[in-house]
């Protein structure tokens, strides 16, 4: 679910909640490959407060050849 939250303007403030979790929006999300990981998303959670983060199928699809 995608709910707005506060607006002002163009800007806008949401929530994106799924099964995992929930995001304020909006947010940075790290594009990370799952086979070659530099940092781990524990890390990034910690240290950055990262709160999502996302692959690319490109990236996944490539490491499997």
């Amino acid at each position: 679910m995608f709910e707005l939250k506060e607006r002002d303007g163009l800007a806008r403030i949401c929530e994106l909640r799924t099964r995992h979790g929930s995001v304020t929006t909006p947010a940075l999300l790290p594009v990370v490959n799952p086979n070659q990981l530099t940092i781990t998303p524990r890390v990034m959670r910690e240290r950055f407060k990262v709160q999502i983060l996302i692959t690319n199928s490109y990236i996944i699809k490539t490491d499997e050849a």
